[in-house]
């Protein structure tokens, strides 16, 4: 019988049943790659370096993050690690992303920033309830007084607050404050409280006290009240399940709601604004000029610089994988060629690799393999002789 021999092969295929496989199609590869000629070979082994419960590796630059069972680690080139927190809630997927010189961090229930190699609060609760006030003797002209208070974190980031109160004050009059709440967040070094003048609607920066301070009195007349209240109605970032960076904003993903953070201030969040989706969300995928989401039951691309101008297109009746997204520069990738060193975002759908380009085109490079829509993947771009998208699935 003569020989029969394959020179190329098309990769793997589960679109239709083996006895209808074309010449090259295979119904597994274990342990191969395929190069761009159709030639396979059998990809280079590994060698464990880190045993345990690990989850959520994450990378770029100089800085790598893993969560081992409940502890947030920092992994170090010799393959050493430090521990950067504990506590965290189990077998929480970790999402997270570098912005400068902080890498931003949630799970879905707790979230933090990593900086200058230690973590921290990602923003500030806001003030759980505004002072008390009573009136004094003072040189206040009579009116209604609104005031609302703030915290002040070591590093100057201020947090927001909520509804302000009121108090009519008469005119010679003045302001006692009471009950002033304490930030039990321990880098919370001050806050601020603030006060408009009578009848008036802007909050203008009246103290700056100590964290520790309950009390202060304002008697003054008002005419010293110059810096207004910017973060009135901001709070700190939700505990999303996924997030990424596009043009000056942090977006969060909630369940099915998806919440910038105000423009270029990454720790202020007005939870009043948000984009719902269909369903849960599982992709947030920036691009040049807009930005892919995935969710369990479609794909859509948000055209434009932000939440004021995006324009919702739908790509695909199909959502992501969750956890499976990686980026890699347009110089290597074939169907990207035309985008330079623009990076293009690859994916997992349940009905192939996806890859997501500039000005929304979307492209689904394997439509012969289809998943059964597992819980989770994960997903690099690895560069080299044969360099290429990788995924994985949860069993």
């Amino acid at each position: 019988m003569a020989d029969i021999s394959y020179r190329e092969f098309a990769g793997v295929r589960n679109d239709v049943s083996p006895e209808r496989f074309k010449p090259g199609d295979l119904v597994s590869a274990d342990n191969c790659d395929l190069d761009a000629s159709g030639k396979l070979q059998r990809r280079s082994g590994y060698t464990q370096k880190l045993a345990g419960d690990c989850h959520s590796l994450w990378a770029e630059a100089n800085i790598c993050l893993y969560v081992s069972g409940t502890i947030l680690k920092r992994l170090y080139p010799d393959y050493s690690s430090a521990t950067l927190r504990g506590g965290l809630t189990a077998n929480a997927p970790m999402s997270s992303c570098r912005v400068n010189d902080r890498v931003y961090y949630a799970n879905g229930f707790e979230t933090g920033i990593v900086q200058n190699g230690v973590s921290r609060s990602w923003g500030m609760t806001p003030p759980a309830y505004q002072p008390l006030a009573s009136v004094i003797s003072g040189e206040l002209n009579a009116g209604t007084y609104q005031y609302a208070l703030t915290f002040i974190r070591n590093d100057g980031q201020e947090s927001g607050t909520g509804l302000s109160e009121s108090i009519e004050a008469p005119a010679n009059g003045g302001i006692s404050f009471s009950a002033i709440a304490v930030s039990p967040d321990p880098d919370v070094t001050h806050k601020c409280l603030y006060l408009t003048t009578a009848n008036g609607e802007i909050l203008y920066q009246a103290f700056y006290l100590a964290n520790a301070a309950t009390s202060a009195s304002y008697i003054d007349n008002g005419v010293r009240l110059q810096s207004p209240l910017g973060t009135q109605f901001l709070q700190n970032a939700l505990p999303g399940h996924l997030i990424n960076y596009y043009r000056g904003r942090l977006y969060v993903a909630a369940g099915n709601l998806l919440f910038p953070s105000e423009a270029y201030a990454y720790e202020l969040f007005d939870v009043r604004k948000y984009l719902p989706f269909d369903s849960r969300i599982t992709l947030i995928a920036p691009v040049e000029d807009g930005v892919f989401i995935g969710s369990e039951k479609q794909t859509v691309f948000l055209a434009g610089r932000g939440p004021e101008d995006f324009e919702l297109i739908h790509k695909a009746p199909y959502g992501a994988i969750p956890g499976a997204l990686a980026y890699a520069p347009g110089s290597l990738v074939k169907q990207a060629q035309n985008q330079g060193e623009s990076p293009v975002a690859f994916w997992l759908s349940p009905q192939g690799v996806c890859l997501g380009l500039n000005g929304g085109a979307l492209q689904n490079l394997t439509p012969q393999y289809s998943f059964s829509a597992p819980a989770a993947g994960a997903g690099l771009f690895r560069r080299g002789v044969h360099s290429q998208y990788l995924a994985c699935l949860a069993s």
